[in-house]
């Protein structure tokens, strides 16, 4: 069993479990970026599992326990009549270098119907950041104002991430406001059925390496019980 072998059966459990394939792929993207060294790429896929609540020995020994793939002989290539001291042929049409397809002029972003995130947050925390937290991290960015507030309940962030209980939207609001990411500033009730209100902080105001302490901390809870369920 290689290593790569290994990260293909994380992202593959990360997609099914928490994140959609293209989001599982681009958060491996990510520490594959950050992390060059081949051992601590290795240990940060693993910490990233068990952060997520899949266990990263289980998936080991499932791919162990599939069988070797039979490879297929491959046959000889045919060569045509007369070819025979034929010089090299050439390139291919799809691997000429040049245009591939004619561009589309359209705008990519209306003037409406799009949010936008930090660039800071892009190159010093999405590596490291657990899927679920990222996503409602995003989804906050989503329903912000222009002054960073948003309202949402524990119940329907669960549903936006893709996660099965009104509960696991309690823990990773609880995680963001550990991590000093966002702050609530209303406590909703679940009587009137109003959902308590949060503020995105600006990622300038914070110490990063404690944000970053916090998001990769194993065992990093916050109360939840304080969080209302409206």
């Amino acid at each position: 069993m290689t290593d790569e072998q290994r990260l293909a059966a994380y992202q593959a459990a990360l997609g099914r479990e928490f994140a959609s394939p293209e989001a599982a792929a681009a958060y491996f993207a990510a520490l594959r970026r950050m992390r060059r060294d081949p051992a601590e790429l290795m240990a940060k896929a693993r910490e990233a599992m068990r952060q997520n609540g899949l266990d990263p020995d289980e998936l080991d020994r499932g791919i162990e326990a599939e069988p070797e793939p039979v490879s297929e002989p491959t046959p000889e290539p045919v060569e045509p009549e007369g070819a025979a001291g034929a010089s090299t042929p050439a390139r291919s049409a799809r691997s000429r270098p040049g245009s591939v397809a004619p561009k589309d002029n359209r705008k990519y972003l209306s003037e409406r119907g799009f949010f936008s995130m930090s660039n800071e947050f892009a190159e010093e925390l999405l590596a490291i950041m657990p899927a679920p937290i990222l996503k409602a991290y995003v989804y906050g960015h989503r329903l912000a104002r222009i002054d960073g507030t948003f309202y949402v309940s524990a119940g329907t962030l669960a549903e936006k991430i893709g996660a099965r209980t009104t509960r696991h939207g309690q823990r990773v609001l609880a995680r963001l406001q550990q991590a000093g990411l966002i702050r609530l500033i209303e406590r909703g009730s679940a009587r009137t059925r109003r959902a308590n209100v949060y503020q995105l902080v600006p990622l300038e105001s914070l110490d990063l390496a404690s944000v970053r302490s916090a998001l990769t901390e194993q065992n990093a809870t916050a109360p939840v019980a304080e969080l209302a369920t409206a």
